[in-house]
Parts: structure tokens; C-alpha cells; sequence
């Protein structure tokens, strides 16, 4: 690793604060709507007791995260393409101020870093001072107190006001060492919101795209830790709570789901017959009651 590299994961370390809990987050307009709707379903069963194994698997733990099946295609461009980019992935991460997503597809792991709090790029030379967001991935799951050749980094840090720095990194058994990023590996960064559907304010968002070609063949989880990084502030946020980034025996669990969000799932046809026949028997009972009131008032 080289020195200006170490100085940056040092810094890092000295300020990491974890995400205050993973909620539920969901946009506005069209994609609220489809949100709402997948949501609703879920709530729906739960409060009936039948949540089941046919729901995707969601945040069962403050280690683990499932990344859904990508319904919609992502551009590596460092912004929302468009409002629908990242909706089929309802289920967020969340820290202060902080929107990530995570998701797949059959060649890739995309992340999404929507720093909605971070609204001026802080964009310095000395890389203890620059915005950086950083994917670690531990391919094997095989942990260790320091990262092994099965483990990678990914960062992208803001060194220069014209474009970001990528970096890839591989653990070499007692650290990391830098080593030539995949051509498969893309990443980007802006303050473009104009297609953000959390704010329109400008500020920084982070998108990844990690070849799956690093992961075993047949891959469904592996264990990784997240951050990010405003300079402006000196605050670093990471997942999961109490990770070291030198140590993978503290990352969390990422499950590569088949699932994808659950209003395109064919589960929800029983509950959405089971709510939908009584709210029609009801709404037909509401509107006969109204036209014999209507009625007695006229023959009164």
C-alpha cells in the first residue's frame, strides 16, 4: 500500500462512527408508489402472522443485509440516472444524513452511496482531508485479523476537483497492497440530485460496480464492510457497527439474493386476493349504504 493510501485508511479509522440503524427508507412519487405497494404487502402479511420464506429475507440482523436481484439497470455515472434507478432496492442502509442501497446482477454487485448531508465536495490532495466512499469484500467468508489475497477494497476519493480517484487493493495477509483496478471495475461520483428522489439539494453520491468475477463460482453471500467519508466534517460512517477495516472477522454478512423486490413476486397474488375481495365487498357496502340514505332523504 502506498503511504498516501495508509495516511487516508488511517484518518479513517481515528473518526469511524457507525450507522445509527437500518430503517426503511422509500422515495417520492412513481417510486414511492411501487414502494409503497411492495411495503404495504409486507406489513400486511406481518400483521396477519404469515410472514413467510417467500418474502425476501430483510435485515434480520445489524450484520447482515441482502442485496436483492437488480430489476433495473444501472449506470455508473456517480448520480440517479433516473428516479426509478435504484427502487428495487427498498431496503436501505442508513446512517445520518446517509442513503445505501445495495443490490445485483449476474455479473456485477452495485452500491449506491447517497450522502444527502454532504453538500460540498471536499476535494484535497492530502487524502486525509478528501470524501471517500469504500467497498471491502471478503470473498470467501473466511474472515481473519488481517485481510488475506481472497479479500478486496474498492475506494473512490476525491484527490482532485476534476474527477475522482479509483482504487482497488488486495489483502496481502498482514495489510493491503494496491494493485491495477479490474477493467470490470467501475465507479463514479458527483453531487448531481437532479433525478435523486431524497433530495434535489446538491450533494455527494457514490456509485460502485463490482465484478463478480472476484467471487467464488456459484457466490450467494460474502462478508463486507462499507464507508464513507465527508472531509468538510472530519466524519467517517461505516457498516457494520464496530468493524475494522484491517480486521475482516468483524465485516458483515451479504447475502446475494435471487429475490427480487416483492411487488414483482408472484407470492403476493394469495394476499393481494385475500385483502382485495373484502375492501371490494366493503366499498360496495359504503356505496349502497349511500344510495339508501340518498333515498330516505329524498322521501323525507
Amino acid at each position: 500500500m502506498n503511504s498516501s493510501m495508509k495516511r487516508l485508511e488511517e484518518k479513517l479509522s481515528e473518526v469511524d462512527v457507525t450507522p445509527q440503524g437500518i430503517s426503511y427508507n422509500h422515495p417520492t412519487g412513481s417510486s414511492r408508489r411501487s414502494f409503497v405497494k411492495a411495503c404495504g404487502a409486507a406489513a400486511a402479511l406481518a400483521s396477519l402472522g404469515h410472514v413467510s420464506s417467500r418474502l425476501p429475507p430483510v435485515y434480520a440482523k445489524e450484520n447482515k443485509v441482502t442485496a436483492l436481484t437488480s430489476m433495473y439497470p444501472v449506470t455508473i455515472d456517480g448520480k440517479w440516472t433516473n428516479a426509478e434507478e435504484w427502487t428495487d432496492q427498498p431496503y436501505d442502509i442508513t446512517a445520518p444524513g446517509n442513503v445505501w442501497k445495495v443490490k445485483h446482477d449476474s455479473d456485477s454487485i452495485l452500491t449506491l452511496f447517497d450522502y444527502i448531508d454532504d453538500t460540498q465536495l471536499n476535494a484535497f490532495a492530502d487524502p486525509t482531508r478528501c470524501d471517500v466512499a469504500t467497498v471491502r469484500i471478503d470473498t470467501m467468508k473466511n474472515g481473519g485479523i488481517k485481510p488475506q489475497p481472497d479479500d478486496y477494497a474498492f475506494l473512490v476519493n476525491w484527490l482532485s476537483p476534476d474527477q475522482p480517484t479509483l482504487v482497488m487493493q488486495q489483502g496481502t495477509g498482514n495489510g493491503w497492497n494496491d494493485v491495477p483496478p479490474l477493467p470490470s471495475f467501475s465507479a463514479a461520483s458527483s453531487m448531481d440530485a437532479s433525478n435523486d428522489p431524497y433530495s434535489a439539494q446538491p450533494h455527494m453520491i457514490y456509485e460502485f460496480k463490482i465484478p463478480k468475477s472476484i467471487l467464488p463460482p456459484d457466490t450467494s453471500s460474502v462478508n463486507c464492510r462499507l464507508g464513507i467519508r465527508d472531509g468538510n466534517k472530519n466524519i467517517f460512517y461505516a457498516w457494520p457497527k464496530g468493524s475494522d477495516r484491517d480486521n475482516p472477522n468483524t465485516w458483515g454478512e451479504l447475502e446475494l439474493s435471487e429475490n427480487v423486490i416483492p411487488e414483482f413476486s408472484s407470492a403476493f397474488l394469495p394476499l393481494t386476493l385475500a385483502l382485495g375481495i373484502p375492501l371490494y365487498v366493503l366499498k360496495r357496502y359504503s356505496k349502497r349504504r349511500e344510495e339508501i340514505q340518498s333515498l330516505n332523504n329524498k322521501q323525507h
